[in-house]
């Protein structure tokens, strides 16, 4: 996979990555330095034990040709859904006759994926007009291009079904967390961040025997916006599933998640070095720093906000922060894991289908909900001192009648 080199805030990215519970590696790339090998490491889609939901992933690619593609509906705990090797039912290989065989054919949702920094609502995601260099973005244009899903950014589609109606919601046990912060199980170490000390995972370059941090907090940086349709009359549960349905997708997100606010990458005015970078963990909703950068400064950063560049907004040419009600930060549990800690509703099954399964007629009712997944590119944890950091994604889904 081609590696860009582009910048919001001296950085660019490259993101490889897997769902439902997901895995990121990223790599950076500021001054020119050996890349690191990554690997995508797929997708895991697990329900909980007995849920009265199934899901099942839409998605296009140049791959598919241009066609929109669903896989099969499922909830078994044991599902596991590669985005690398997604199969869709009705769709099997072929020979060089034309003549198709049993096996299904694969695909694969990072095809076209080729990304770099982008910044935006998750709605509107966008690349703006940059410097010479791309060292920084240009505030005297008006000029910006509108990111490209799955070449610059992760998007696919959640279908949901039940057979009541329900609405779907990220519930409060959902979380981000660094590789190096998960046990031999997966789960959550307890007592918080393991992303600084002696003996951490994938330690940054930029780190010292006596600063050391690991290269997973570029978890900090993600952000995911889960979008809902606007239904204008035409929406069924047949067209949920036969196309993107861009025109009918919603204004602004049902939900705009920060889910690390507690860790801050201070470059401590060394912006342009490899030394002096420390990692701040245990951040604090009222903790304010000092932002020095050759792109950005900010002398009351904050990382309890979404902040984006506000190409829209009355041409203000800043970075800003997005204060709508629909972002979502994380707190801090009990256990010192940073978690949603709430319920938002996501969208609504409410779109109703009678199938034939099993010898008997089953009515389900559909709901369909967009997720798009960037590092933003304001964001001070998005830099080349975190190259090759890896996280994991858990969403805590539910649906209640």
């Amino acid at each position: 996979m081609k590696t860009n080199r582009h910048t919001l805030m001296a950085k660019g990215i490259m993101v490889l990555l897997a769902l439902l519970v997901l895995i990121f590696i990223i790599t950076f790339a500021w001054f020119s330095l050996p890349q690191e090998e990554n690997d995508a490491h797929g997708i895991s889609v697990k329900t909980k034990s007995g849920s009265d939901f199934e899901y099942a992933i839409g998605f296009q690619t140049s791959q598919t040709g241009g066609e929109y593609l669903v896989t099969d509906f499922t909830n078994l705990q044991a599902q596991e859904l590669d985005i690398e090797n997604l199969h869709v039912p009705g769709k099997y290989v072929q020979d060089e006759s034309g003549n198709s065989t049993d096996t299904l054919r694969s695909y694969n949702l990072l095809y076209d994926y080729n990304p770099i920094d982008i910044t935006g609502d998750g709605v509107t995601l966008v690349r703006p007009n940059m410097e010479y260099g791309n060292w920084k973005i240009n505030t005297g244009t008006d000029d910006y291009s509108i990111a490209e899903a799955n070449t610059q950014y992760i998007s696919f589609d959640i279908i949901v079904r039940s057979k009541n109606p329900a609405t779907l919601s990220l519930g409060p046990k959902a979380y981000a967390i660094g590789a190096s912060e998960l046990d031999s199980n997966n789960e959550p170490l307890p007592d918080g961040s393991k992303l600084t000390g002696a003996n951490v995972a994938r330690p940054s370059d930029y780190a010292t025997d006596a600063n050391s941090f690991s290269r997973d907090a570029i978890v900090g940086a993600v952000r995911v916006a889960f979008i809902g349709f606007d239904d204008n009359g035409s929406i069924t549960a047949d067209s949920l599933m036969q196309s993107l349905q861009n025109d009918k997708l919603a204004t602004q997100p049902s939900l705009l998640w920060v889910p690390r606010p507690d860790l801050y990458l201070n470059n401590n005015g060394h912006d342009q070095d490899v030394s002096g970078w420390t990692l701040d963990t245990d951040v604090a909703d009222t903790d304010e720093f000092n932002l020095q950068s050759a792109a950005l400064n900010d002398a009351h950063y904050t990382t309890y906000r979404h902040q984006q560049y506000n190409i829209f907004n009355n041409n203000s040419h800043t970075v800003g922060t997005n204060n709508n009600s629909y972002v979502h930060v994380s707190s801090e549990g009990d256990d010192g894991c940073y978690r949603f800690n709430d319920s938002a509703a996501l969208t609504n099954l409410a779109y109703s289908k009678t199938v034939h399964e099993n010898n008997q007629d089953v009515t389900y009712y559909y709901g369909k909900i967009r997720v798009r997944i960037w590092v933003e590119g304001t964001d001070s944890e998005s830099r080349r001192a975190l190259s090759g950091g890896k996280f994991r994604f858990n969403f805590d889904l539910t649906t209640n009648v």
